[in-house]
């Protein structure tokens, strides 16, 4: 498991040196807004179904949380795999995704302090202070002054054949502060992989180095974090039960609840005239199927709230039913489309 995590943190490192910045600053308000409706939204239904099937209000609310999470992994893979990550819409369903994920974290983070005997109301806002004020501050420095510095300070005074050297050793020992940094504040270490790979993406030759030397490793890295960190959590026991098979495709519906997202999509391209297809409603509908996309976040949530008590046996089993046809079918899906 510990593998496969190196391997999903090289995945968001690699997102964040792929960032489009003058992308970004287009698309920011909008990946904001498909971030925050996109983990509303399952949330919502997720709590809707438990409650109508007599759950109590914590333990549906833990339901709709395991849902609200895209996973970047695995939408970012997909859309690798189909050549659009680098696309203006696959930079807004990554940094949409971005926002998913600090949500996750902050909702995770929620339930931590909520099974708590006495919990003191600062511990409740601890985990979204530290995540806003890292994205403001790294973030930030990410897309301004920190990139023109490293080039122009650092990389432009090194020996052509020792820049490269120097390039990845900075980006190392970014990421290796900013893991733990993010971490230990609450905040998702995924993000601070993210943030350090930004700060490269306007630093010239510098993707196309790090695919260069990273792409056999991370394609390896990846099939370990896919078969350790997902496929070793699956009750596969349990989907004999009727009862978990039922309510997997119930709560499938909370994974359907992420399509609406596409009404945020703008139109990046404009149609040519008796063109065979358009690509504002391919756009469209790649990013609402890339939103569906569910993984390790999902299982982490509802492990965690089946070891608080939170859930049954039954229902865990059900959820990871329905967030396993996800993780099958919305990829699958998603890269038949591209193809398409």
């Amino acid at each position: 498991v510990l593998v496969g995590e190196i391997g999903l943190i090289m995945l968001l490192l690699e997102a964040g040196v792929e960032l489009d910045v003058a992308q970004l600053k287009e698309t920011g308000l909008r990946a904001l807004a498909i971030g925050i409706t996109g983990t509303v939204l399952p949330l919502l239904v997720g709590l809707g179904l438990a409650t109508a099937g007599g759950a109590p209000i914590k333990s549906a609310m833990a339901v709709g949380a395991s849902f609200s999470p895209t996973s970047l992994g695995v939408a970012a893979s997909a859309l690798k795999s189909g050549k659009m990550l680098d696309t203006p819409v696959g930079q807004l369903i990554v940094a949409s995704c971005v926002v998913d994920d600090i949500l996750a974290l902050i909702l995770l983070s929620m339930f931590q302090v909520l099974v708590l005997p006495d919990p003191s109301i600062i511990q409740y806002f601890i985990p979204i202070i530290s995540s806003v004020g890292f994205l403001i501050v790294l973030g930030g420095s990410a897309v301004t002054w920190l990139p023109k510095f490293i080039e122009n300070k650092i990389l432009n005074r090194c020996k052509p054949d020792q820049r490269e050297l120097v390039m990845f050793s900075i980006m190392t020992v970014m990421l290796l502060a900013y893991l733990p940094l993010l971490n230990y504040t609450k905040a998702s270490y995924l993000t601070g992989a993210f943030l350090a790979g930004c700060t490269f993406s306007q630093i010239e030759s510098a993707h196309h180095q790090f695919m260069e030397k990273t792409h056999q490793l991370m394609t390896w890295l990846l099939r370990v974090f896919f078969a350790a960190s997902i496929g070793f959590q699956v009750p596969v026991s349990q989907f004999s039960d009727p009862y978990v098979i039922g309510w997997g495709f119930i709560l499938y519906l909370c994974v359907a609840a992420k399509l609406p997202l596409a009404a945020y999509v703008p139109q990046f391209e404009d149609v040519k005239k008796g063109a065979s297809y358009n690509p504002f409603i391919r756009d469209r509908i790649i990013t609402a199927l890339a939103m569906t996309c569910r993984g390790e976040f999902s299982f982490i949530i509802a492990a965690f709230a089946l070891g608080e008590g939170l859930l049954t046996a039954r229902m865990y089993a059900a959820i990871v039913w329905a967030v396993l046809l996800s993780c099958i079918t919305s990829p699958f899906m998603l890269l038949n489309l591209i193809k398409y």
